[in-house]
């Protein structure tokens, strides 16, 4: 079982809100915790944008022994068709993969719906197809993974026979429905196929498209602790081979609100703080000792 550490702060839209030193500080944080990979989520506008940085960013990343996950997106344009986006978002995707060649490469995550579009089964199979075979065309050693919500189980059934896709991960956020991914875990593998739960917190962070004020708030550490501590248990349980768990908010590593319904203005410009000034909150002590606890363990076996 490995680990990543999510740039939540150089991923998204957080891209634009941040900074190269920020960039630095925060990857120094999460190779603190003796992850085994970093990921960075790359909105292509951004990345047309932030090309340079980027490039600095992951050059660091390597410096510091860390395997990358790379997921790149793209969104549909006005009056694009869906044939049109999908061979724009492959060309992307292909060309980070030839540029950066990273360990891991999504080729698709959460893909129900891509910029509020309903997307055609059929359309994501046949993407997912021909991404593999780009992929092992580009970069040979670069793992290719296909990523679904735990409310999008019903797609697995339409992947499972794709040659090239060994793993498909499941984000799995909250308790509701975890009956149906244990299944789906076991689903996978019966039809061989490497399954891994890859994103997860205690809880989402919006609920109707609405983010929740009170989502970092300090009282929710222990929870997020010890739900990441079960998630452990569930790979395990399961015996997920390879399995990367990735804990998605990693901004609350160093940063919790002290005081209820804190502004999100003023929850970013703590984020900020806390990262320059140093600190270190319950979760990233608790994420810490369970990667301790894991990697110890494993050594005796």
């Amino acid at each position: 079982m490995m680990f990543n550490g999510h740039h939540i702060l150089a991923s998204g839209i957080m891209v634009q809100y941040t900074d190269e030193e920020i960039d630095r500080l925060f990857l120094d944080m999460l190779c603190e915790l003796n992850v085994d990979t970093v990921s960075l989520y790359i909105l292509k506008m951004n990345y047309d944008r932030y090309t340079k940085r980027y490039d600095r960013l992951i050059q660091m990343i390597r410096e510091q022994g860390k395997k990358l996950i790379l997921h790149a997106y793209a969104l549909p344009r006005k009056n694009e068709t869906i044939d049109e986006f999908f061979d724009r978002l492959l060309e992307y995707k292909i060309f980070l993969v030839e540029k950066y060649r990273p360990e891991y490469f999504v080729v698709l995550m959460e893909p129900s719906e891509i910029g509020g579009i309903k997307m055609p089964v059929e359309k994501l199979r046949e993407f997912t197809i021909r991404a593999i075979e780009e992929i092992k065309r580009v970069s040979p050693d670069t793992v290719p993974l296909f990523i679904v919500h735990k409310w999008e189980l019903n797609l697995l059934p339409h992947f499972i026979d794709i040659d090239g896709l060994d793993i498909i991960g499941i984000n799995l956020y909250g308790i509701r429905g975890i009956e149906n991914v244990e299944q789906a875990l076991e689903y996978l593998k019966e039809h061989g196929k490497r399954p891994w739960i890859f994103e997860t917190w205690w809880i989402s962070q919006k609920k109707g498209g609405e983010h929740h004020i009170w989502f970092r708030d300090c009282y929710w550490q222990g929870i997020a602790s010890k739900w990441i501590r079960a998630i452990t248990y569930l790979v395990q349980k399961h015996n997920l081979e390879g399995n990367i768990l990735n804990p998605f908010f990693t901004e609350q590593f160093v940063y919790c609100n002290g005081k209820t319904n804190t502004p999100f203005e003023q929850q970013f410009e703590g984020i900020i703080k806390a990262l320059k000034n140093g600190d270190r909150t319950l979760i990233f002590q608790e994420f810490k000792k369970l990667i301790e606890d894991v990697k110890g363990y494993a050594s005796q076996i």
